[in-house]
């Protein structure tokens, strides 16, 4: 949708600022303004969940937590192993069980230009997906044993990382990647508010360390499959 429709639907006019926070516990951007009057920047997008707060009060403490935006991404993941927990004689769990994911993440393919960011932790660079994009490897971890096997395919989410490889910038070693960032992933967030506005719609590569990223589970894709014919 546009900031139009989302002030519309807030039911305000002029603008409002929030907090923006996309796929993380801490402020990714502090001053994310809606202007009633854009009829023309994104907000949110294909997968992504959109929600806005008005400034809460703890009513226990008089603690506040400001006027918000949050936005979450969701990523779809192949399952390519499954280990179930390891428990001592009294059941209690040593090792947790571990799901190994291929996720498919802002990923890069073989025109490194084009797509403007590269996978946080690429696999094998001869095994790229269908797409010519290479998925990211990571690792859920959890007490009880998972229910699901080798070759499904997970709706995932996780904390991302804006720091990696581009910003507006370019990356430290633009010689390779080049200096711009078409795509406007992974954008310096103090105070440009083009790019507060870019970070507030596209997505961005989960974070390198699987225990940072925190990947959670949604469920299982609703795949259909069929017969392609051009």
């Amino acid at each position: 949708m546009r900031e139009c429709d989302v002030a519309h639907d807030l039911g305000f006019d002029g603008s409002r600022t929030y907090s923006l926070f996309v796929n993380s516990k801490t402020v990714t951007a502090a001053n994310y303004t809606i202007q009633a009057t854009d009829t023309v920047t994104k907000v949110g997008g294909q997968g992504r969940i959109t929600e806005f707060y008005a400034k809460l009060t703890n009513p226990h403490n008089g603690s506040t937590w400001p006027a918000s935006a949050v936005m979450i991404d969701t990523y779809l993941a192949k399952v390519t192993g499954v280990t179930a927990p390891v428990l001592d004689k009294a059941g209690h769990v040593i090792v947790p069980a571990k799901l190994d994911l291929e996720v498919y993440d802002a990923t890069m393919g073989d025109d490194k230009f084009a797509n403007g960011v590269g996978t946080n932790n690429p696999l094998d660079s001869t095994k790229p997906t269908e797409d010519g994009k290479f998925p990211s490897k990571h690792v859920a971890t959890q007490d009880a044993a998972y229910e699901y096997v080798v070759g499904d395919m997970l709706l995932v989410r996780g904390y991302t990382d804006y720091t990696q490889y581009y910003d507006n910038g370019g990356p430290a070693d633009s010689a390779t990647y080049g200096a711009n960032n078409n795509t406007g992933l992974n954008h310096v967030l103090t105070g440009d508010a083009t790019a507060i506005e870019k970070t507030a719609y596209e997505t961005n590569v989960l974070k390198y360390k699987s225990a940072e990223a925190k990947i959670s589970i949604v469920g299982k894709a609703d795949m259909k499959l069929g017969k392609q014919t051009k």
